[in-house]
């Protein structure tokens, strides 16, 4: 290879911010959260949350919806009005797992897409059983 050639296998995969947001509102949540018979758990306003983040509204939804499909929290109790809602801490964001969500994320509909979104699915979940197993590094 020459010194003009790239070496394209030693290139540092760049996230999106938006994972950098799901690791801020996770560790919030986490440093919130305390211990209860279902795990560890937050309870609380989760828009003011991401308000005391700084991040703007747009990115609730979103990575709200990534936290749930990386397998990082569960909705234990839906907030509302004086409400506060309860979320199970599961994991920490995992940049593999997030990377396969948010391409489910960002497609658009169609018989293809509905496809590859089972197999990303699939990939999430044989990802998480060779965590378990030890055979992979966990988060």
């Amino acid at each position: 290879m020459s010194d003009d050639e790239e070496d394209t296998s030693k290139e540092e995969v760049v996230q999106p911010a938006v994972y950098e947001h799901c690791c801020r509102v996770y560790a919030e949540m986490e440093g919130q959260a305390t211990e209860m018979p279902e795990g560890r758990v937050y309870e609380g306003y989760t828009t003011r949350l991401f308000q005391a983040l700084e991040l703007s509204p747009p990115y609730y939804t979103r990575i709200r919806d990534l936290l749930i499909k990386m397998g990082c929290v569960e909705q234990l109790r839906c907030g509302g009005g004086n409400a506060k809602s309860r979320w199970r801490l599961v994991r920490e964001p995992d940049e593999t797992i997030f990377t396969l969500a948010n391409e489910m994320h960002v497609r658009k509909n169609g018989r293809v897409t509905q496809v590859e979104d089972s197999l990303n699915t699939m990939n999430m979940r044989l990802l998480r059983v060779e965590q378990a197993l030890g055979l992979v590094g966990s988060p």
